[in-house]
C-alpha cells in the first residue's frame, strides 16, 4: 500500500516514522491534502495550533471547500488538543467549526495525540483502504457502470449479502447466474453463508409473484 506524502510534511517527523515502520512512501508536492493513500484517500493533517489559526483566519472552510471538489475521499486528522492552544479562542467556536467540518462538509475528523499517533493512524487507514479494496458496498444511490460492479450490485440485493459475501459468491460461482442457480448446500460452501442465510437466499429467488386486485403485485406464501 503506497502513501504519497506532501514534501512540506517532512519536517513533521512523520515521514521518518512511516519509513521506520517499513511503509511504502513517496514524497512529492501534493495539490490537495498532506497524504494520499493508494490514490484513493486524501488525509489533511493539522496540528491543534494550525487548526485554530485556520479557524481564526477563515482558511479552514476554504480548504474544506477545495477538498470536497476532488474525486477522492477526504479525512481530517487533528494532532493535539485544539481546545488548549493559548490563542484565546472560545471552545464553543472550535467545537462549532469542527461540527461544521463533519456535518456540513461531510469530512470525517480523527483526533491524534502526537506525531507517533498520527503515523499509526495513517498506517491503520492504509490497512483499511487495502482491506476494502474491491469490496466496497455498492447499494444505496450508487449505480455502477463496470460489469463486475454491476454483478456485485445485484448480489448485494440478496438477503444477508453485503459487500464481502457478494464478492465471495461471485468468485466461487463465477457468475450471477451461477449464484442464482445454486442450491442451499452449494451456497453453504461459500465462507460467510450459513444454513439460514442460504435458505433466505433461495426463498427470495424462488418466491413466486402474481398480480393482485388493482394490478398490484403480491408474493406467494
Amino acid at each position: 500500500m503506497r502513501i504519497i506524502v506532501d514534501d512540506r510534511e517532512r519536517r513533521s517527523g512523520i515521514v521518518r516514522l512511516l519509513e521506520d515502520a517499513e511503509c511504502s512512501i513517496h514524497v512529492q508536492r501534493l495539490l490537495y491534502g498532506d497524504y494520499l493513500i493508494d490514490g484513493k484517500l486524501v488525509v489533511e493533517r493539522k496540528t491543534a495550533n494550525d487548526l485554530v489559526i485556520s479557524i481564526l483566519d477563515g482558511r479552514l472552510f476554504k480548504q474544506m471547500r477545495e477538498l470536497k471538489k476532488i474525486r477522492w475521499r477526504v479525512v481530517l486528522i487533528i494532532e493535539g488538543d485544539p481546545y488548549q492552544t493559548g490563542h484565546g479562542i472560545k471552545p464553543k467556536a472550535v467545537r462549532g467549526a469542527l461540527t461544521s467540518v463533519s456535518a456540513v462538509w461531510q469530512v470525517p475528523v480523527i483526533y491524534s495525540s502526537s506525531t507517533q499517533d498520527t503515523a499509526s493512524l495513517l498506517q491503520f487507514l492504509a490497512d483499511q483502504v487495502k482491506l476494502k479494496k474491491g469490496v466496497l458496498p455498492l447499494r444505496g444511490s450508487c449505480r455502477p457502470k463496470r460489469l463486475r460492479n454491476r454483478q456485485l450490485f445485484i448480489l448485494q440485493g440478496l438477503p444477508g449479502v453485503g459487500a464481502r459475501v457478494a464478492l465471495k459468491l461471485l468468485l466461487h460461482f463465477k457468475s450471477v447466474a451461477g449464484v442464482f442457480s445454486a442450491g442451499i448446500e452449494e451456497l453453504m460452501k461459500v465462507d460467510g453463508v450459513g444454513n439460514v442465510r442460504a435458505r433466505q437466499i433461495r426463498e427470495v429467488l424462488e418466491m413466486e409473484v402474481k398480480k393482485a386486485e388493482g394490478g398490484r403485485l403480491k408474493t406467494e406464501g
